[in-house]
């Protein structure tokens, strides 16, 4: 009888498995990566409109959109309503209006979910259209390299459909986007129109006339921007050589953008504590300059203003606000019938140093008629490195502190002296003059001031905010308000 050797059968097995496997796993191998490798997931999705799209009840509309990147194999999206009482949508992105009202429409990749894209479809009962449409005068002139934002307005000044479509009729001299900007690209003459897309084809026009540039020989900055403002925005103050000179050529670089960052118009805006140096380099056709300017950011220092955007905004329901003509314009809220609260807050923390900066002020204007009790204006700050509280806060009406001065456009500018002791700020006293003083939350509250719902009509409560700045001395301030 012959013996059979179980070690050897199973070592036979196992090899004859191994060699299985390792075929397979090649042939595998060969059959599914390369069709990994031309597999691409949808990362970004595009609808072709705008954020809110209005949509007259009981009709429809189809969205067209874009995936990227352009190579992705599977480009079907998955569409969804969030609320299929108001609009439902189908699997082709089809639209249908229910009833009135708003509803987020969102389209997402079929496959992995990386990219989505939502709009806002408000169903509507009637289309407003437009009767006309204006481009604001503008100057006809424009330098190569320059651009220009067009200013339209249409009649009525509220439409359904107020997206502008913008066309040159001469692109190689001057293009326009989409948003109306127009860029200077060589000398010559062009056309820029802007028509209605409700149909209506209302247009306006303007005719640009693309000159060469004046090259810019020199420039000379503003010592007085030397030290800024953390989340100061404004545009740098230069004096070109020769005077007309060409200010669109100039290409702006910071050698410390997390420091102070600067835009290609020569906005900048205080990011950190530190220096940066700012450079202007100019090369048109072979001539340029280079010039440098060195920006500290300095801890207390504060300098808000309007013309780039605003770092304050009227606390929610006591009143709302609006920039306008480079100021923030507060106007009150019917709460509780009569009662008018003018409270803004500062949107970023602030720091204070009463060693460096120890004037707080604002310039402001009102609007409106005060009673016997008001305006009663209180600095209320609190949160961060220190308590605090407001300053302010002792009993008497109008109990405020803050002393006034009156600008030269008759302007009121209240003021504090945040070193002082004595700002009722409680037992604390004044704040550091050896150190940065920080606060999560910085408002400015004005109470006890008494209108009519009637006077809110009528555009009475309220008031306009010039600037919020501080100063290193009562001095300064007035010496600014003498030169402003």
């Amino acid at each position: 009888m012959k013996s059979i050797d179980f070690t050897k059968k199973r070592s036979l097995f196992h090899f004859l498995l191994f060699i299985c496997l390792a075929s397979c796993f090649l042939s595998c191998k060969d059959a599914i990566y390369p069709q990994l490798d031309e597999k691409f997931i949808v990362s970004k999705v595009k609808l072709n409109v705008t954020g809110q799209l209005p949509l007259l009840l009981g009709r429809d509309t189809t969205i067209s959109f874009d995936v990227f990147p352009e190579k992705a194999s599977n480009k079907k999206l998955v569409w969804t309503s969030a609320d299929n009482e108001i609009a439902t949508v189908n699997s082709d992105g089809k639209i249908t209006a229910r009833n009135l009202g708003k509803v987020l429409i969102t389209a997402s990749s079929e496959v992995g979910y990386a990219g989505s894209a939502t709009i806002e479809v408000q169903v509507i009962d009637r289309i407003i259209y437009t009767e006309n449409v204006t481009i604001a005068g503008v100057s006809s002139d424009l330098y190569v390299s320059d651009s220009l934002k067009l200013v339209t307005a249409t009649q009525p000044a509220v439409v359904t459909y107020n997206t502008l479509s913008w066309v040159s009729n001469n692109p190689e001299v001057a293009s326009v986007s989409k948003n109306g900007v127009v860029t200077g690209l060589k000398t010559g003459n062009a056309k820029i129109t802007a028509t209605s897309t409700d149909g209506t084809k209302k247009s306006a026009s303007v005719d640009v006339v693309v000159k060469e540039p004046i090259v810019v020989q020199d420039i000379t900055f503003d010592d007085a921007q030397k030290e800024i403002a953390l989340y100061e925005v404004s545009k740098l103050k230069i004096t070109p050589k020769p005077l007309d000179a060409t200010i669109a050529t100039i290409v702006w670089t910071s050698s410390a953008p997390n420091i102070v960052s600067i835009d290609a118009s020569g906005v900048f805006t205080g990011k950190g504590y530190g220096s940066a140096t700012i450079t202007a380099k100019t090369n048109y056709k072979g001539a340029g300059i280079e010039k440098e300017f060195t920006i500290t950011v300095v801890p207390g220092k504060i300098n808000d203003t309007f013309f780039y955007g605003s770092n304050w905004a009227a606390q929610t329901n006591n009143a709302v606000s609006t920039i306008e003509r480079g100021k923030l314009i507060v106007k009150a809220v019917v709460q509780g019938g009569v009662l008018y609260k003018g409270i803004i807050n500062r949107k970023s923390s602030t720091d204070f140093h009463a060693g460096n900066y120890p004037i707080f002020a604002l310039k402001i204007r009102y609007s409106g008629i005060t009673d016997s009790r008001g305006p009663n204006r209180v600095l209320n700050v609190w949160g961060g490195t220190a308590g605090y509280g407001k300053y302010g806060a002792a009993t008497g009406s109008p109990n405020n502190k803050m002393a006034t001065l009156t600008a030269k456009d008759g302007a009121q500018v209240h003021y504090a002296n945040v070193s002082s002791t004595g700002l009722g700020f409680g037992s604390s006293g004044g704040m550091s003059a050896t150190t940065v003083t920080n606060f999560t939350n910085c408002i400015y509250e004005i109470w006890e001031m008494q209108f009519s719902v009637g006077d809110i009509a009528a555009g009475k409560a309220g008031y306009e905010l010039y600037w919020v700045k501080s100063f290193k001395s009562v001095a300064e301030l007035e010496a600014y308000l003498a030169n402003e």
